[in-house]
């Protein structure tokens, strides 16, 4: 209810209850946000404030921009944070009521810094062994590349996915964004977005 609310993303619980993520915006800043919805589309009051939670994530703008749902019901959610002249990749893991989750890197929010530029993350899944992946972009020698990374369960960087938990990969000279990514029954991981090919 500030200037402006925008959603991304949106998640069922297996309750039938509904997940929302976005951006709020109500000053000079964006902070991003994660509400709760009754299957009667009332907010539920027994998630964070009122079915609310925003959380400013770094000292400037933030959004979510995807969701998803563990197995034992805690909640990740990821985009990107502000961190003063670039943006970084922020996931953030809450309880099922809406607190966040302490265990995951220690203050349950945690943000990747991929190649020293800008970077978006517009995808996360969950592996069935827990471990989460973050799809987007980031800024390679002043070029967007898609963008992977692996986490642990606890947050930490998955050191095992290609030396340092992190991969780019450029697909065209110019602008390469993965907006989704998608997990295949034999483990491998798809990711779909779009590249500018020059002309």
């Amino acid at each position: 209810t500030g200037n402006w609310d925008g959603a991304s993303a949106t998640v069922i619980q297996p309750d039938g209850k509904i997940l929302v993520v976005g951006g709020y915006n109500s000053g000079p800043t964006t902070e991003s946000f994660i509400a709760r919805y009754n299957t009667d589309g009332t907010l539920d009051a027994s998630f964070g404030t009122g079915g609310i939670v925003i959380l400013s994530i770094g000292a400037s703008n933030d959004a979510f921009t995807s969701l998803a749902l563990q197995a034992d019901g805690k909640i990740l959610a990821a985009g990107y944070s502000q961190n003063g002249a670039t943006n970084d990749f922020a996931v953030v893991r809450f309880n099922a009521d809406g607190t966040l989750d302490t265990s995951f890197d220690g203050d349950g929010i945690a943000l990747i810094d991929l190649a020293g530029g800008h970077d978006y993350a517009n995808g996360i899944a969950v592996q069935t062994d827990g471990k989460i992946l973050i799809a987007g972009y980031a800024t390679v020698s002043g070029n967007e590349d898609f963008a992977l990374v692996r986490l642990n369960s606890s947050g930490s960087l998955d050191t095992s996915f290609d030396g340092d938990g992190k991969v780019t990969t450029p697909i065209n000279a110019g602008v390469d964004r993965a907006n989704g990514l998608a997990l295949q029954s034999d483990g491998k991981v798809v990711l779909v977005g779009y590249s500018h090919n020059g002309t």
